[in-house]
């Protein structure tokens, strides 16, 4: 039995506690879920959802609660198309040039990663140890962070020594507040 797990006997707050230390309770709040809305409905139309077997769990009141249409108004509708992941996946792995993927160790959206193939070009993917879905580059080892920021800023046309002009993120933006960001070309 993990010794970090509280005791039948431990209180209400204690349980609390330990729930939000490792799932965060924050995360079930209305202000924390209505800016990720649009990851739920693409979710449940494309990516699909990690579920967990629940079915040994006598007695659990909301089985399947944990899922994308818990999280999208009704309004929205959640029609799963399998088939749309399966064709990044293909690209990627035939056509792919310049993708970073970064994945966390402990994160169960990475049980189904993109993998690279023979056509990817100018692409890598790196793995942080003891990271979940809220890693950032900075939770990367050492050689690894260095790549990854060495290759955007290679893709951004922007040199390592160039002086910061930007205090808070340490580089100058690319695009200005307020501006347009350029279109994408279509082929």
């Amino acid at each position: 039995m993990c010794p970090a797990v509280p005791a039948p006997t431990a209180t209400d707050g204690e349980v609390i506690d330990f729930i939000d230390a490792i799932v965060g309770l924050v995360f079930y709040t209305d202000q924390f879920i209505e800016p990720v809305v649009p990851y739920y409905v693409q979710a449940g139309t494309e990516l699909g959802f990690p579920t967990p077997d629940t079915a040994h769990l006598i007695g659990l009141r909301y089985p399947g609660i944990n899922a994308p249409r818990s999280f999208v108004p009704s309004a929205i509708p959640l029609t799963f198309e399998p088939a749309a992941m399966a064709d990044i996946d293909t690209w990627v792995r035939q056509s792919g040039a310049r993708l970073l993927f970064v994945y966390g160790e402990r994160d169960p959206w990475s049980a189904e990663p993109f993998r690279l193939g023979a056509g990817s070009r100018d692409s890598f993917s790196f793995t942080a140890p003891q990271a979940n879905h809220l890693l950032t580059l900075g939770q990367l080892g050492p050689a690894d962070q260095q790549s990854a920021v060495a290759t955007i800023l290679r893709w951004a046309g922007v040199s390592a020594q160039t002086k910061p002009k930007h205090r808070a993120i340490g580089a100058e933006p690319l695009v200005r507040r307020g501006r347009a960001l350029p279109r994408a070309v279509s082929r």
